[in-house]
């Protein structure tokens, strides 16, 4: 089991280094990664995270994106 989990370990360590390797080859994620990185509590894994699943933050005003991930007041 411990095996399993040093390599399940080792893995996301890969992961996380050819993700960061990707966004600093394309400016404008580099951007955005710098942006959210520079936000407390904010780090490399969360950044990421936000630019692979919300591509359209930058483009889009708050109310658009609270709508788009579900936290918008419907009324």
């Amino acid at each position: 089991m411990r095996a399993r989990l040093k390599k399940a370990e080792r893995h996301k360590a890969e992961l996380e280094r050819e993700a960061k390797a990707l966004i600093q080859t394309d400016a404008v994620l580099r951007a955005k990664f710098d942006i959210f990185t520079s936000i407390p509590n904010v780090g490399a894994v969360t950044a990421m995270a936000l630019i692979a699943d919300l591509p359209e933050l930058g483009r889009l005003n708050a109310k658009q994106v609270a709508a788009l991930v579900g936290v918008a007041r419907m009324s």
